[in-house]
């Protein structure tokens, strides 16, 4: 299914509760510690063997979870995506996540002193030889005299897999359509995000060289990329703007 069917899908969608939905995937939102500032807690997504969900860049076809959360004493939220894979199915390259994934979200709240009360939507894909849409909403009530739960180990595992501010890109240039950097370390893999309707492709190696070819028809100057580079099962990302 195509990016645009598929949203349409979504958007017709009722919403499902954190249940097995047909053996395919099950969610749910479960609380974390607090630190004093901010709550943590986890949209965790299980998937049965051989699907799999995406990425904020999910590929060619796919589209990117839409995370919303919203409540009383929220002063804003921020959602974080673990470092994903790369593969290949019948739409094309794929970004994203096989079996499971948690996406950690750091609550502010306005005042830290009283309870926080959230609400949390979701749109993602999920994706075997086809993909289909799926929806999940969950709520969460949040109290800074809560005790640490069962599940703070799992939203600490897949923080630990969120990727690191780092300065690997020692330069960045674009020529007919493909992104050149220059890199101060050997990475396994790089995934490119920039302004919609450019996808950057699985990247070429030549010593501390990469090249990713460039679809779509975005003016190409000036670019704001954010690179999130894949080594040895950690994440690195880094801001960098091409001439």
């Amino acid at each position: 299914m195509n990016r645009r069917l598929l949203l349409a899908s979504l958007a017709a969608l009722p919403f499902a509760r954190p249940a097995l939905a047909a053996g395919e995937w099950q969610a749910r939102l479960i609380p974390g510690a607090f630190d004093g500032k901010l709550y943590t807690c986890g949209l965790h997504i299980v998937l049965a063997p051989g699907w799999k969900t995406y990425w904020r860049v999910p590929g060619e076809a796919g589209i990117p979870p839409d995370i919303k959360l919203e409540g009383a004493n929220i002063a804003s939220i921020e959602v974080a995506y673990p470092l994903p894979t790369r593969s290949q199915d019948g739409s094309g390259e794929a970004i994203g996540y096989h079996g499971e994934v948690l996406f950690p979200i750091a609550i502010k709240p306005q005042d830290a002193g009283k309870p926080v009360s959230a609400k949390l939507s979701a749109l993602f894909g999920i994706c075997q030889q086809i993909c289909k849409p799926a929806k999940f909403e969950g709520a969460l009530d949040l109290s800074p005299n809560n005790q640490p739960g069962a599940d703070d180990a799992l939203i600490h595992q897949w923080q630990m897999r969120l990727p690191s501010p780092a300065s690997f890109v020692k330069a960045a240039s674009i020529s007919e359509k493909t992104l050149t950097l220059t890199l101060d370390r050997a990475v396994d893999d790089i995934f490119i995000e920039g302004p919609d309707g450019l996808y950057f492709r699985k990247p070429e190696f030549s010593g501390n060289t990469a090249t990713l070819k460039i679809d779509g028809d975005t003016p190409l100057s000036g670019l704001n990329l954010r690179i999130t580079a894949a080594m040895q099962g950690k994440g690195l990302e880094q801001q960098v703007t091409v001439p």
